[in-house]
C-alpha cells in the first residue's frame, strides 16, 4: 500500500502465478512486433547505469531522481488491449499473429 499514513507497500513474488512463465515471452514478442517509440524507456538498473555513463554531465547540469508515488497503477484492460491491437495493425501484422498476441 502506498497511501497516506501507510508508506510501505507489500512486495509479492508472482513467480508461482499461472501467467508468470508466459508473460516474458509475450512481452518480448510485442516489443519486437510493435515497438514503442519512447526513446527514454529503460530495461533495468544496468541499462540506467549504461545510459548515465554515456551521458555527458557538465558542471551546470543537475541530476535528479524522482520518487514515483503511484508506481503500480491499475491498467484499464480494454483500453490497453485496444492500444496493443491498434499498434499491431499499424505495423501491418497478419491477423493470426494479432489474434495470438
Amino acid at each position: 500500500m502506498h497511501k497516506p499514513h501507510h508508506p510501505i507497500r507489500t512486495v509479492v513474488n508472482l513467480r508461482g502465478a499461472p501467467a508468470y512463465k508466459i508473460a516474458g515471452p509475450i512481452t518480448q514478442r510485442i516489443k519486437q512486433l510493435a515497438p514503442l517509440p519512447n526513446r527514454h524507456n529503460v530495461d533495468n538498473t544496468l541499462d540506467v547505469i549504461k545510459k548515465l555513463n554515456d551521458t555527458p554531465i557538465f558542471p551546470h547540469f543537475t541530476l535528479v531522481s524522482l520518487d514515483i508515488t503511484n508506481l503500480y497503477i491499475n491498467f484499464r484492460v480494454t483500453e490497453t488491449r485496444d492500444f496493443i491491437s491498434n499498434t499491431l495493425k499499424r505495423n501491418l501484422l497478419d491477423t493470426q499473429t494479432q489474434q495470438e498476441l
